[in-house]
């Protein structure tokens, strides 16, 4: 019985895992990386990179630990729901560092690709060329 319940821990770390790198995934779908065409682009783009980085950290660091008490309670009683309340925590944090991170990168790239790109978005109209918003590019 005691390798049915070693099992079962190390199933329980793999489905947190598997739960982390999904909302992860989610997460990166949810994020705009497409190439601003000003500054203007790139500061809205960055700063809603940046929300939704939030947003997700705040997700990931409540469900973590709901999640592990949840299921340390329902395999070991109290004493499964207390660990399973303090890796779930640590994980949450972790995982809600690691997604807010993301999001503060992804904005501060946003907003500077959006500053480099703003002579381009000067001068290449009076060159008879239009943005293509799908491609991120100027094209005539």
């Amino acid at each position: 019985m005691a390798d049915n319940t070693k099992n079962d821990k190390t199933k329980t770390k793999e489905e947190l895992d598997t739960e982390q790198q999904a909302a992860k995934e989610q997460l990166q779908l949810i994020l705009d990386s497409s190439r601003p065409k000003h500054l203007g682009y790139g500061v809205t783009s960055g700063v809603s990179n940046m929300v939704a980085g939030a947003v997700g950290a705040a997700g990931v660091i409540v469900l973590a630990p709901v999640m592990g008490t949840a299921v340390g309670a329902k395999q070991g009683g109290f004493v499964g729901g207390t660990v399973g309340l303090v890796g779930g925590a640590a994980v949450g944090v972790v995982g809600g560092v690691a997604v807010a991170m993301g999001g503060v990168v992804q904005g501060v790239t946003q907003i500077v690709r959006g500053a480099a790109a703003t002579p381009k978005a000067i001068i290449e109209p009076s060159r008879g060329k239009w943005w293509n918003d799908l491609e991120g590019k100027w094209i005539l």
